[in-house]
């Protein structure tokens, strides 16, 4: 015999539910985007060749535009600092990491994803933050970045059941909002991508930000 559960709740007192563990994704606005944006297509313009990216275990239709320590180039500094800015910031309001002035680039990359482009979702390691700078970047066409949950815990229930609504707690992927001249920053280890990109000419800016990167890698 099944019982009904009672439409009551007289016996429960002070119901709360928590978050844990929040993820934090910062939002930046360039204010000197179309300055930059104009050092960057002419940078574009004068590359005598544009070839795939490396990645194409998990990329279709997406070629890399330059080396990939690009940041590092002299008529990118202005572009580069920006950015360092934007991880400072981030990394002040949200994970506070005692950091002084030793943020360094580990990787940055210039990529172009043409019509039909994707990125699957994917991680970054050895790195304390990742992040993107939308060059050329129209909502209303071009894809979105997603980021996805994480469920890689042997725990994780196999039982799949619909949902009445969704919420915070449920969503298996979701995004911020953002537009062309953003940054967008966030751990490494939150699984991020983008698929059925419509439109051709969508133009990003991906770096990876660590700690004492030279010393490092000396």
């Amino acid at each position: 015999m099944t019982e009904e559960l009672s439409d009551s709740l007289e016996q429960i007192a002070n119901p709360t539910v928590y978050g844990l563990f929040m993820q934090p994704v910062g939002r930046y606005t360039n204010k000197n985007h179309t300055e930059h944006k104009a050092i960057i297509l002419d940078y574009i313009s004068s590359l005598e060749e544009i070839s795939d990216n490396n990645r194409h275990y998990i990329s279709h239709k997406v070629q890399q535009l330059g080396p990939s320590n690009i940041l590092e180039l002299p008529e990118l500094s202005v572009i580069k600092e920006m950015i360092l800015e934007a991880i400072s910031k981030t990394n002040k309001d949200a994970l506070a990491y005692d950091l002084g002035d030793t943020i360094k680039l580990a990787d940055s990359y210039l990529e172009l994803g043409n019509e039909g482009s994707m990125y699957a979702p994917h991680e970054h390691s050895n790195v304390l933050y990742s992040g993107t700078y939308f060059i050329n970047f129209e909502p209303n066409k071009h894809a979105m970045m997603k980021f996805r949950r994480h469920c890689s815990s042997t725990h994780y229930p196999v039982v799949v059941v619909n949902n009445t609504a969704q919420n915070a707690f449920n969503q298996l992927d979701c995004t911020v909002p953002y537009n062309e001249g953003d940054v967008i920053i966030h751990p490494p280890n939150m699984q991020h991508g983008y698929e059925g990109n419509g439109h051709p000419n969508r133009i990003s800016l991906t770096f990876n930000v660590a700690p004492f990167w030279n010393e490092v890698l000396n």
